[in-house]
This record gives structure tokens, sequence and C-alpha cells, in this order.
């Protein structure tokens, strides 16, 4: 669509996944070329795509963080968080991590509902990483945020 791809694109079962400033998101066969298909969001794809067991999930500037079905592209579920969603999401510890621009949240990846969430005073400037048994996490204030399940400290 003459749009320009926005971040890393995903390699999942032969199929490339990604998304464009357009807001649509595709499905491109590795082996042909060929579009497998399109869904179309209300904003930009700024985020990565990640993909668990069936389903590709990724955010859209229109707010939602959404789950495809693999295959066919058929919404399985979109969630709207509070705040605007930064980054991509990550898959760890049996959930799909969430950061926006003041909380970091954790659904379940069948359901989209969610487990946990919290919300920081400082903004968020990093979307979560995987460290050990925890996650990491970077504030604009300069904190870093560490989360282990629902417990969160600061770490100086």
């Amino acid at each position: 669509d003459e749009k320009v791809i926005t971040l890393t694109p995903l390699l999942h079962k032969d199929i490339l996944y990604f998304g464009c400033y357009s807001g649509k998101f595709y499905a491109i066969s590795v082996d042909d070329g060929d579009i497998l298909w399109v869904f179309k969001t209300g904003g930009a794809i700024y985020s990565s795509p990640i993909a668990v067991d069936k389903s590709i999930y990724f955010g859209s500037d229109d707010g939602f963080i959404y789950s495809l079905e693999d295959k066919t592209g058929k919404v399985n579920w979109q969630y709207k968080p509070p705040y605007p969603v930064l980054g991509s999401p990550l898959h760890a510890f049996k959930s799909i991590f969430i950061t926006t621009d003041r909380s970091i949240i954790s659904l379940n990846p069948a359901s989209g509902s969610v487990i946990w969430q919290n919300t920081f005073e400082s903004k968020l400037k990093t979307s979560a990483s995987l460290a050990g048994d925890g996650l990491v996490l970077g504030l604009t204030n300069g904190d870093i945020v560490s989360v282990r399940n629902n417990i969160i400290e600061l770490v100086q």
C-alpha cells in the first residue's frame, strides 16, 4: 500500500507478519510472496508483532492490542488499555505483557482479560524486557523497574 513497514517483521510458520504506518497489518507467504490476508486497524502500527501458538499479537496507534488468528487474520480479541500503548508486546510467564505510557499490563493470551496491572507515577520509556524471572522497564525519571509476578520494586 506504498506505506513504510514499521519496526521488525515476524517470521512464524513460513509466514511474514508486519504492520505499516497505514494501519494495515499483513500476512505474506515467504514461499511465493503472496498476500495471505490483511487486517486494518484504526491507526498506524508501531509495534513489532509476536506469535504465541496460533495467535499473532501487536499494538496499534488506535490504542488497541490485537490478537489475530495466524492463518486467517480473524480477530481473537482486542483490548484497549486506559493509556496509550507503547512499544511491542512481550510473551513471558504465560502472559502477554503490554506497556502503556504509564502502566504495565499482564493479559491472558487466550482471552485478552487483564491478569494484573500496575500504574506508575512517572511515564514509561521502554517496552518490557525479560530478565531472568522478571521483567525490566525504564521510566522517564531515570528509574529502572523490576517486575516479578505482581510485586514491583524500584531499583535505583
